[in-house]
């Protein structure tokens, strides 16, 4: 405390050994993002686990099942590598899903002993799409074919008490908007009501 320095404590420079020889490994792939459908330009979060802490800046490359390639990095020493997927517009998944996990030139993971990661083995049933549903959909909805006319009087004119069907692509959240056009006076002169979607 009084600032007086040590002069039988030297000790030459030691070559230091750590038990843990042990190579950090994947353990699982989630996200930070919500179960649900994403168009153009959203952004997703990728988050993978290792089995131990590993320091800052470890990073690998992951594939995606929409074409896309994405790099994930840890900010600081910790157990997760992270990175974020914007969707393009060719993008489609029905599950999004990570195919596969490389290392790029210059890239490495390494746990706080100094260990690097050699295997990018995703373990089984914990891959993206098994603990997240993310729908990437950039495909617009569309009506498919022509209006179904059920005629409940058996002639061949749309008249009062006859059913109107229309078939879209895929379901539709603006139901309101839809029936407001399809059944108001304005649209067609007289009013009607929808009395079902499925």
């Amino acid at each position: 405390i009084a600032g007086n320095p040590a002069t039988t404590d030297g000790r030459a420079d030691a070559a230091l050994t750590y038990s843990d020889t042990v190579k950090p490994t994947i353990s699982s792939f989630t996200s930070t993002t919500a179960d649900g459908s994403y168009g153009v330009n959203s952004e997703v979060n990728i988050t993978e686990t290792m089995s131990e802490a590993v320091i800052a800046g470890s990073k690998f490359t992951v594939a995606l099942d929409t074409g896309d390639t994405l790099v994930l990095t840890s900010s600081g020493a910790g157990n997760t590598v992270v990175g974020t997927y914007t969707v393009s517009s060719s993008d489609v998944s029905t599950d999004l899903t990570v195919s596969s996990v490389s290392l790029a030139s210059g890239q490495s993971v390494t746990d706080l002993y100094g260990n690097t990661m050699t295997s990018t083995t995703i373990p089984n049933n914990n891959n993206l799409s098994d603990n997240a549903a993310l729908v990437i959909d950039t495909q617009a909805v569309f009506a498919l074919g022509n209006a179904s006319l059920v005629q409940n009087d058996g002639n061949s004119t749309a008249d009062a008490g006859d059913i109107v069907r229309f078939l879209f692509s895929e379901e539709v959240s603006n139901t309101g908007t839809i029936d407001s056009f399809f059944t108001s006076t304005a649209t067609y002169g007289t009013s009607g009501t929808s009395t079902a979607w499925s």
